[in-house]
């Protein structure tokens, strides 16, 4: 019999049978709870799972996040090329006249070309061109990088080595 003070509280559970009883109290001293806890969480845990943020509902959002993401990340792929088509086109309609050497006159050369060579360090021809965001398969503005580096070297400024380029003044 209960306590007074547990009477509105108070169940009485019939299991199936005894073993039923035996299994569901081997199971509650395995999670280290006592019997009545147990049978409690247990039916709670199945009342949750009938709420609409049930674990199979949290488990159909987790593969949407996923797929979201994914696709997100596809994009921001798409994006980041297309970019780069940009800036590569933008670097060659700025610099085309060092694509003319027959040319003569003043000609701007990039700052962000002289900027990261006076960081410091090699450089070599593909971080250049990773930093300053040009494709890299496209000769025009391959050979438009390669002559300014080439008259920064006419002038003293930057060095080629067997490693790539670095700021000597």
């Amino acid at each position: 019999m209960s306590r007074p003070e547990y009477y509105d509280r108070h169940i009485d559970v019939y299991t199936p049978t005894a073993s039923d009883k035996r299994r569901w109290g081997k199971l509650a001293e395995d999670a280290g709870i006592q019997l009545s806890k147990w049978i409690y969480e247990t039916v709670e845990l199945h009342l949750d799972e009938e709420q609409p943020n049930s674990r199979l509902d949290v488990i159909g959002e987790l593969a949407q996040l996923r797929e979201d993401k994914n696709k997100l990340r596809d994009e921001l792929k798409l994006k980041s090329l297309l970019i780069e088509k940009y800036e590569t086109e933008l670097f060659k309609l700025r610099h085309n006249a060092f694509d003319q050497p027959e040319l003569i006159g003043k000609f701007k050369f990039n700052s962000d070309l002289v900027d990261i060579i006076r960081q410091g360090g090699v450089w070599s021809d593909q971080d250049l061109l990773k930093s300053m965001h040009i494709d890299p398969n496209d000769i025009d503005a391959i050979r438009i990088l390669s002559r300014q580096l080439e008259e920064l070297q006419a002038f003293g400024l930057v060095e080629s080595g067997s490693r790539g380029w670095r700021w000597i003044k």
